[in-house]
């Protein structure tokens, strides 16, 4: 799933998707609810009309786990977050960025490096 993100000062916006997100990703991965994440910055082209400056890229591990709602998820934040509180953290996400569009993506074929 891409994410595509308008962000006024993607500086902030990068360093708190860091900050908040990534740990939660590595949960979420963990838990197997996702299986990848990324971060991704536009570079190319530039300029102030881009309609967006970044994506974020959810990889899940099943089409039934697109769908399927994570009762843990607010545990989850708190297990890696203990010092944030859930709905304020998502208010500065929305500060700092907007979701343009979402888009879902079926992966036929990757490769990788050996581990």
């Amino acid at each position: 799933m891409v994410n595509y993100m308008k962000s006024a000062n993607v500086t902030d916006y990068v360093a708190y998707e860091k900050k908040v997100w990534l740990p939660l990703a590595e949960a979420m991965d963990k838990d197997g609810v996702r299986s990848g994440w990324s971060l991704n910055v536009q570079v190319l082209p530039s300029g102030a009309d881009l309609p967006f400056q970044a994506v974020t890229v959810d990889v899940y591990p099943s089409w039934e786990s697109i769908y399927k709602d994570d009762p843990k998820f607010a545990e989850r934040f708190r297990s890696v977050h203990p010092d944030m509180e859930l709905g304020t953290t998502f208010e500065q996400f929305e500060k700092l960025r907007t979701i343009q569009s979402t888009k879902l993506f079926e992966l036929q074929d990757f490769i990788t490096a050996a581990k």
